[in-house]
């Protein structure tokens, strides 16, 4: 299965497609109103659209783990069948953390 996503095109001025199976660590950085909120919404609804979220060991879905510790940026994923998790509080990261440690 690909699991890819593509970059918005003001990042770079050829298309990019990044496939996360390999690539599967991204460090978005910049200065505050550089768009990290938009390419990271950006990348979840390329991966939306492409995929539905259904049974991920048969390599037909994608499902999300989403910790979200300013409470804004991801609420709006929270309620998507993608979602298997969301986490917004010190209790609820630090969960979303072990059952992070147990998936690898």
């Amino acid at each position: 299965m690909r699991l890819t996503y593509k970059l918005p095109s003001g990042l770079i001025y050829y298309p990019y497609l990044i496939e996360l199976i390999k690539d599967n660590h991204t460090l978005i950085a910049g200065t505050t109103g550089a768009g990290k909120s938009v390419l990271e919404n950006a990348i979840i609804y390329s991966l939306l659209c492409t995929h539905f979220p259904g049974d991920v060991a048969s390599g037909e879905g994608c499902r999300f783990v989403l910790i979200d510790p300013k409470q804004v940026e991801l609420d709006i994923y929270k309620k998507l069948p993608h979602t298997m998790l969301y986490a917004d509080n010190m209790p609820d990261i630090l969960q979303a953390v072990n059952n992070i440690r147990l998936l690898i």
